[in-house]
């Protein structure tokens, strides 16, 4: 993990009290839902996703957190498996991509065919208790999007441009599904109405930066070991950055993102006033907007501190368990260029399965429509000089073409 390297994270951190809890509890249900062996707990319990919900749910205590502790473990188990270059592991990864894509399109799922697909139903009966209609058919279209997503063999084979990159994550990364958490384990309700708004959405822009991008930070050394592609610093080297320079670029960008999230911020009142929030509704955005907060900082805040999921002792015990593939078995010798088949990984589910939902979404979900030429997408000839915002425009009416 590169050293010495600090993101602007402007937002106070917090942390549940029952973190550890949380840690022993996501351990013990991943174990009885037949998640991992038994051998793999000792990493997945130091990758400590417990903790991981206590920063991005700080208000959720006991059941609540354990909840969410289980889902956020879930999702990791299922996107780490969809990662691996293996075939056998990338075979099961698109066996059970297709499970859950099944799973999702119902509100009472059934029958299962893999074990993450059992543990998913267990799972949604757990997290759908108490919540309205439209709250459960927004959530479930959000995972659809993610694993409809890491089906596309484009994620998998091909290095993106920047601007691929971006695009990709904003589906992958799911943050819309980790807030939709936070309304059920907090016990709140995002309003529906500012939700399919252009500032919301532009919001939504700038927390998955922040979120993400320190993560590829220090994630580069495990992730290029892998064969993986998928990860900014390594899109920015394939364009002709070095190391230092892509890293700089990274910051700069993080640091753009922060700064026009809180020049957003301060224009949330005038755009309450235009959309006639009445007060409940507006609570109810603050509270959304400070979950983004919440997500920023506390995954920035248990990578740096909170897991062992990018220490190299830990690593090895991912390797020698079975529960991470070997460097022997990926291509590490340098990217392809941006557009170039990457050798070293296979695509589980065939060149053409659901591709096209990668960029596109069902129409019935506005806010999941991201907008194109977003802050700091051409930082890579800019890394020297750190980018501050200049006149910034009032909150998005309507999204840009």
């Amino acid at each position: 993990m590169p050293n010495n390297v600090e993101f602007y994270v402007p937002f106070p951190g917090a942390v549940s009290p029952d973190a550890a809890a949380a840690d022993a509890h996501l351990v013990q249900w991943a174990l009885t839902q037949h998640l991992l062996p038994p051998r793999q707990a000792r990493y997945f319990a130091a990758m400590r996703l417990g903790t991981c919900a206590a920063h991005i749910y700080p208000r959720a205590r006991g059941e609540d957190l354990n909840l969410a502790a289980d889902h956020m473990g879930l999702l990791s188990l299922a996107n780490d498996l969809v990662g691996s270059t293996d075939q056998a592991r990338a075979q099961t990864a698109a066996a059970v991509c297709r499970d859950l894509l099944t799973l999702f399109e119902n509100d009472h799922p059934s029958r299962p065919a893999t074990p993450v697909g059992a543990a998913w139903c267990s799972l949604w009966r757990r997290l759908r208790a108490g919540m309205p209609p439209l709250w459960r058919q927004r959530i479930l279209h959000e995972h659809a999007a993610i694993f409809a997503a890491y089906l596309d063999h484009r994620i998998h084979r091909t290095l993106p441009t920047v601007e691929q990159y971006l695009q990709r994550r904003r589906i992958t990364t799911g943050l819309p599904v980790a807030f939709a958490v936070a309304e059920r384990v907090e016990h709140w309700h995002a309003p529906e109405r500012f939700l399919s708004t252009p500032c919301a959405r532009a919001f939504l822009e700038e927390v998955t930066k922040i979120a993400v991008l320190p993560n590829d930070v220090f994630a580069v050394e495990r992730e290029q070991s892998r064969g993986e592609v998928d990860n900014l610093v390594l899109v920015l080297e394939a364009a002709g950055r070095t190391r230092a320079q892509a890293i700089a670029d990274t910051q700069a960008m993080v640091r753009h993102a922060s700064e026009r999230f809180l020049h957003l911020t301060d224009l949330l009142p005038a755009h309450y006033d235009d959309l006639k929030l009445d007060p409940a509704e507006r609570t109810a955005a603050d509270t959304y907007v400070q979950a983004m907060r919440h997500l920023a900082r506390g995954n920035y805040d248990w990578i740096t501190k909170g897991t062992a999921r990018y220490d190299h002792q830990a690593t090895t015990l991912a390797i020698s368990t079975g529960y991470e593939d070997a460097p022997a078995t990926t291509g590490t010798g340098p990217p392809p260029p941006p557009g170039r088949r990457h050798n070293g990984c296979v695509s589980p589910a065939g060149d053409n399965y659901r591709a096209e939902t990668v960029t596109t979404s069902p129409p019935h979900r506005a806010h999941s429509s991201w907008p194109r030429g977003a802050p700091g997408d051409n930082y890579g000839a800019s890394a020297q000089q750190e980018r501050r915002p200049s006149a910034q425009p009032a909150c998005p009416t309507s999204m840009p073409t």
